[in-house]
């Protein structure tokens, strides 16, 4: 089996690494994004029970107020 001239063999190498490359900073872009993702999920969630709570106890304080002020 005869060897490949150097640099037919360099020409491939610099591709492969070319594609490692590649699919390395795709893999990170992605994990970027899926964390992105996750956290804006996170945050929304957070700021939605953080909402909800706020309107629930103004709710019950109103409703308290309201009761109290008839008595």
């Amino acid at each position: 089996m005869e060897h490949a001239p150097s640099g037919v063999m360099s020409a491939h190498l610099k591709n492969y690494r070319f594609f490692v490359a590649a699919f390395f900073l795709a893999g990170a872009f992605f994990l970027a994004g899926a964390f992105f993702l996750a956290g804006a999920f996170f945050l929304a969630g957070a700021f939605f029970l953080a909402g909800a709570f706020f309107l629930a106890g103004a709710f019950f304080f109103v409703a308290k107020t309201l009761t109290s002020l008839q008595i």
